[in-house]
């Protein structure tokens, strides 16, 4: 196993373009990079999440990248009651419109449309995780967000899953099964 590391600010582009010229051919990237913080100031939103998630599109378009795997969150759709219930009468599926409760959920919509862009545009296959709630432990989160708990099993068999799918766009929720699920992931394991 040949692997070699690079540690890098992707919001600078031309410090990204460097390591993507230095590795060579990319198949697919897993983009998980972001301030996932609810509470950022606009400014590190920005430049973490908006410009950053730009380079990576931009650097996967000049360097031929086949497909992107992008962490969404489900704070883009976080609908009155979130995130306990849903005031739809039914599990939120992906296809409702967006209701970002943040700066930072709003990033991540805009990371979904660009993605859409840069698929409908450059071919860039993507598909974008709407990651529920991820413990370092690995144990379901507490109230009130037990709700949106993805196991570390599950987390992995999305993005591995993902990867290997021929659908060449599209936008999923990534939960585990839980009790009286807020948010519909038919479509994911499907």
């Amino acid at each position: 196993n040949n692997t070699t590391e690079f540690a890098v600010d992707i919001a600078d582009q031309e410090a990204l373009e460097e390591v993507f010229q230095s590795i060579g051919q990319i198949d697919y990237i897993i983009h998980l990079s972001a301030n996932a913080s609810p509470e950022a100031s606009w400014e590190e939103i920005l430049k973490n999440n908006i410009i950053a998630t730009k380079n990576i599109y931009e650097c996967a378009r000049k360097h031929a990248v086949k497909k992107v795997i992008f962490a969404s969150s489900t704070h883009l759709v976080a609908y009155e009651g979130y995130p306990q219930t849903s005031p739809l009468g039914r599990p939120i599926v992906p296809s409702d419109p967006p209701r970002p409760d943040s700066d930072y959920a709003t990033s991540k919509g805009f990371g979904e449309l660009l993605a859409r862009q840069y698929y409908d545009l450059y071919g860039i296959e993507t598909i974008c995780i709407r990651i529920g709630a991820v413990s370092k432990d690995n144990e379901p989160p507490v109230e009130p967000y037990e709700k949106l708990w993805l196991s570390h099993n599950d987390v992995a068999q999305v993005f591995k899953k993902a990867l290997e799918t021929e659908i060449p766009f599209g936008i999923y929720f990534a939960t585990s099964q839980n009790l009286e699920p807020i948010f519909d992931i038919t479509l994911t394991k499907q």
